[in-house]
C-alpha cells in the first residue's frame, strides 16, 4: 500500500482525503459477485490507511507517512439489496461491512414498522399453543408479507392477484415494485409503510388487473375469493364481530357467501349464475369495494344490484295436462292422427 510522507514543515489545512469516505460508484452492469470481493478488498485498504494516518497525525516524529487515499466503495441497486435482505442462504459473513450494517438496519426497521402498524390498528398478535398443522394448508400458497400491509393499509390489491399463481410470485420481494407510503394512524402519527405499487405493476410488469370478467373465470373467482378470505382472516377473525359489532373480514365473509349460495353446490347447480358470471362479476367487485367503505352487507341490496345484470334462460314449459275425464282427450299426448274407434 503507497503512503504518503507527510511535510514536518507545513502540515497539511485538513486531511479529508486521508479520513472521509468517498462517494460510492455506481455500475449496475457489475456482477454482484465481483462487487462483493471488490468492496471487502477496498474497506480492509480504507481500514489500513486510516490508521496509517491517524499515527501520522498524532505521532509525525515517529510515524512521518500517511495512508494511502481513500478509495470509493461500488454501491449495491435497489433491487439487489431486495434480493440479499431476504435471501436466507445468504451467509452475511461473506458481505461487505458497510452493506451488512444497511441489511441489518432495514430489517429492524421492517421488524419495527410491523409492530407499529400492529399497535396503530390495535392488531393483537397473541401467543397460542401449538398446534399441528393441517395436509391442506401446506398445499395452499404462502401469504405475501405485503399483501397483510397493504390490506391493513386501505391499498388495492386485485383479485386476480390471489390466485395461486400470483400470491406465490408475490412472495418473491425482487419480483414486486414497491412504493412508501404515509399513513395517519388513530393516534394521529405519521406511520411509513412499504407497499406494492399496484399501478406499476399493472404496467410495466404485466400483471392482470380485476376490473372485467374476462380477467377471472370462475373456478380461478373462487380460488382468488378463498385466499383471499383466507389473507383477511390473518388480519381480524370475523367471529369477534359479535354483540353489534362487525369487522371487514365478517362482511367480506357475508358478502362471498351469498354469491357461493347463489350459485349452489356440486348437487345442486344454479346454471343462471354460472353462465352469467361476465355479467354479475362487475357487480360482485363493485359491492366488494363498497364493503371496505361502508363494511355492511345487505342481502337485499345485494339481490336488487344482481338481478337486474343477469339474463335469466326461458323458464321451461310446464307439460300438457291431459284431463282424462274428457274423451276429447283420452288419446292427446300419445297418438298422432284422429282417435280410432274400437269395434265389438
Amino acid at each position: 500500500m503507497k503512503s504518503e510522507e507527510m511535510s514536518t514543515d507545513v502540515a497539511p489545512p485538513t486531511f479529508d482525503e486521508w479520513t472521509k469516505d468517498k462517494p460510492q460508484i455506481v455500475d449496475p452492469s457489475m456482477p454482484i459477485s465481483l462487487k462483493h470481493k471488490m468492496n471487502i478488498d477496498i474497506e480492509t485498504a480504507n481500514i489500513d490507511s486510516r490508521e496509517t494516518t491517524w499515527l501520522c497525525i498524532n505521532q509525525p516524529a515517529k510515524h512521518p507517512h500517511l495512508g494511502a487515499r481513500i478509495r470509493p466503495l461500488y454501491a449495491y441497486t435497489e433491487t439487489e439489496k431486495k434480493i440479499l435482505l431476504h435471501d436466507k442462504s445468504l451467509d452475511w459473513n461473506k458481505l461487505p461491512s458497510f452493506l451488512r450494517t444497511e441489511l441489518s438496519l432495514r430489517l429492524a426497521e421492517e421488524k419495527t414498522q410491523a409492530e407499529q402498524m400492529g399497535d396503530a390498528l390495535k392488531l393483537g398478535w397473541a401467543t397460542e399453543p401449538s398446534q399441528q398443522t393441517p395436509l391442506s394448508q401446506y398445499l395452499e400458497p404462502a401469504i405475501p408479507p405485503l399483501y397483510r400491509a397493504m390490506l391493513l393499509a386501505g391499498c388495492r390489491i386485485p383479485l386476480t392477484w390471489f390466485t395461486d399463481h400470483y400470491m406465490e410470485l408475490a412472495c418473491d420481494v425482487a419480483r414486486l415494485v414497491t412504493k412508501d407510503v404515509t399513513l395517519l394512524t388513530k393516534e394521529d402519527k405519521l406511520l411509513t409503510v412499504t407497499v406494492i405499487d399496484v399501478e406499476r405493476m399493472l404496467r410495466e410488469r404485466a400483471w392482470p388487473d380485476d376490473l372485467g370478467s374476462h380477467s377471472l373465470t370462475l373456478s380461478t373467482w373462487q380460488s382468488a375469493r378463498e385466499n383471499f378470505l383466507r389473507v383477511c382472516h390473518t388480519l381480524a377473525d370475523p367471529s369477534d364481530a359479535t354483540d353489534g359489532k362487525t369487522n371487514i373480514t365478517a362482511e367480506l365473509t357475508r358478502h362471498f357467501a351469498h354469491f357461493a349460495q347463489e350459485l349452489g353446490t356440486e348437487y345442486c347447480v344454479n346454471c343462471d349464475y354460472m353462465r352469467n358470471f361476465g355479467n354479475w362479476y362487475p357487480v360482485e367487485r363493485a359491492l366488494r369495494m363498497e364493503i371496505f367503505q361502508k363494511r355492511v352487507f345487505n342481502r337485499d341490496v345485494w339481490q336488487n344490484r344482481v338481478i337486474p345484470v343477469m339474463d335469466f334462460a326461458e323458464p321451461p314449459r310446464p307439460p300438457a295436462r291431459t284431463n282424462y275425464n274428457n274423451p276429447n282427450q283420452a288419446y292427446s299426448n300419445n297418438h298422432s292422427g284422429s282417435r280410432k274407434r274400437r269395434h265389438r
